[in-house]
């Protein structure tokens, strides 16, 4: 078990009621993953399968994807990691028959790049350190048997609501934020049929209790292409008020699956989920071995381990004058993204225990090996903060 031991952190700006995610674009996107996007976007705008496929790493993680080929969504439209040459061969021809469009929004994962296909379909590709595709889908995707639609092409079936919200969740927010702007990424799934199945705030409660309750009257038609209606979510960037929107929209990092075709039973607001396996389908998966901290750190890849509690909570924990310790169970995917975190042991302060959940899901390592077979794994983490 691996202590962080943080320096106290002297915050003199004024305290904010709640702590906003809207984040800037990443400045320190390594050049290398920009390049390997450029190539994998010339390959798959040249549809040249053998090209894609020399930029796809072996083990790939795909999240759920539609394409205008029918034989290619049947094959590739449940989340699923490509282990063998054929299937990632075969995943590379059905890349190659997309059409893509620009994309107006960004990751701030530095290795992350969003890309736009027609007909308004949005994935987020992750890259290595060598310039090749690690995974095919954001984290959401990657967990959820739904693709993920444009804020354009989302817009365009809307038939009742808007977002601009600041009638309807001002008064509500006034009592709340005591500076700065409120915002959150609200993820909205439509079945078939165009009926809203659920709709999840990233910020938690209060604030995303409140822009859940505002778009209680958002409709839609359904999402149809060439005569087949298809089941789809999205993602949308509240602000309130709306003229704070970005004009650049910057996708959140590592957000959990909050329901689509599995349901998920929400034990916290904020990042704790529960899936039951009845209802995703077969029996549970073997729980992932774990390992020491020590080695987990040595494949990590980015995210801030030196994790400081907010204005707030330090001025509380400095009262107190005591350390404060906090433990968690941290798991990671075959693509060596976070898929889970568990509060082991509180710090005594929510609102850092919090803090410290959200920054560890937007760490990211290289993938841990088994006989050179990506593989999921967990540790414990342990967080000593002494003012």
């Amino acid at each position: 078990m691996k202590r962080l031991v943080l320096a106290a952190l002297l915050v003199s700006s004024p305290a904010l009621a709640v702590k906003l995610t809207v984040r800037p674009p990443p400045s320190n996107q390594p050049a290398i993953a920009a390049d390997g996007n450029a190539r994998l976007v010339s390959a798959i705008r040249g549809h040249d399968p053998k090209a894609i496929a020399a930029l796809l790493e072996r083990p790939l993680a795909h999240g759920a994807l539609w394409f205008p080929d029918a034989a290619c969504t049947r094959r590739f439209g449940q989340p699923a990691t490509l282990t063998t040459e054929a299937d990632v061969q075969a995943f590379a021809r059905c890349l190659a028959t997309l059409q893509l469009d620009t994309t107006t929004r960004q990751s701030t994962h530095p290795l992350d790049v969003v890309l736009t296909y027609k007909p308004g379909v949005e994935v987020e590709l992750r890259f290595t350190l060598a310039g090749k595709v690690a995974s095919f889908g954001g984290d959401w995707a990657l967990a959820s048997a739904t693709p993920m639609l444009t804020a354009q092409a989302f817009e365009a079936l809307r038939k009742t609501g808007t977002t601009n919200l600041d009638a309807a969740i001002g008064s509500k927010l006034d009592y709340v934020v005591t500076n700065g702007s409120p915002a959150t990424w609200l993820r909205v799934c439509l079945d078939a049929k165009g009926n809203v199945t659920s709709a999840h705030a990233a910020e938690p409660a209060p604030v995303g209790e409140i822009f859940e309750a505002a778009v209680a009257d958002w409709s839609f038609r359904p999402f149809i292409h060439r005569g087949t209606a298809i089941a789809i979510c999205s993602s949308s960037l509240l602000s309130y008020p709306a003229a704070s929107a970005p004009s650049v929209e910057v996708l959140p990092p590592l957000a959990p699956p909050p329901g689509g075709a599995a349901k998920v039973e929400i034990k916290d607001k904020v990042r704790e989920y529960e899936f039951e396996d009845d209802e995703i389908g077969g029996p549970p998966p073997t729980a992932p071995p774990n390992v020491p901290a020590t080695v987990l750190e040595a494949l990590r890849i980015t995210g801030n381990k030196i994790i400081a509690p907010d204005p707030v909570t330090l001025q509380a924990i400095t009262s107190a004058k005591r350390r404060v310790v906090g433990s968690f169970k941290l798991c990671i995917g075959t693509t060596g993204r976070v898929t889970s975190t568990q509060l082991l042991k509180t710090t005594g302060f929510t609102a850092y225990d919090r803090k410290l959940e959200r920054e560890m899901r937007t760490w990211s390592y290289r993938p841990y090996l088994v006989n050179r077979v990506a593989s999921p794994v967990c540790t414990a983490m342990t967080f000593v903060y002494a003012p």
